[in-house]
């Protein structure tokens, strides 16, 4: 599987640290937004590289999605459109750099 990888450092309580975002795309063509972490052992992009495709066997990575709730277990609403808020996290055991993202974005218009 390949997913463009997007990277940028974040700050918690005084250390920083590296976040990743990407889209996987479903049979269908429709594409999922998902948080991608990276298991210790196989570390992530240096976000000098970022963005960039990877590419991993499915084997070893999975999908996790769950349901935001608040403090009192209660799930969490957006607002604006009232669905019910979930987080989508794709975690990568194994990858492999493909190369450098590039976006298609402009293909249509003229220069």
């Amino acid at each position: 599987m390949k997913i463009n990888v997007f990277g940028k450092s974040v700050e918690y309580q005084g250390k920083k640290f590296p976040a990743y975002t990407g889209r996987l795309t479903k049979k269908d063509g429709t594409e999922l937004a998902v948080t991608v972490k990276f298991r210790q052992e196989c570390g992530g992009p240096d976000l000098k590289d970022c963005p960039c495709q990877i590419e991993f066997p499915r084997q070893s990575a999975n999908l996790v999605i769950k349901t935001l709730k608040d403090p009192d277990g209660q799930p969490l609403y957006n607002e604006e459109t009232g669905e019910v808020k979930v987080s989508k996290t794709l975690w990568i055991a194994a990858w492999k750099m493909v190369g450098p993202y590039i976006d298609h974005s402009l293909d249509d218009f003229e220069d």
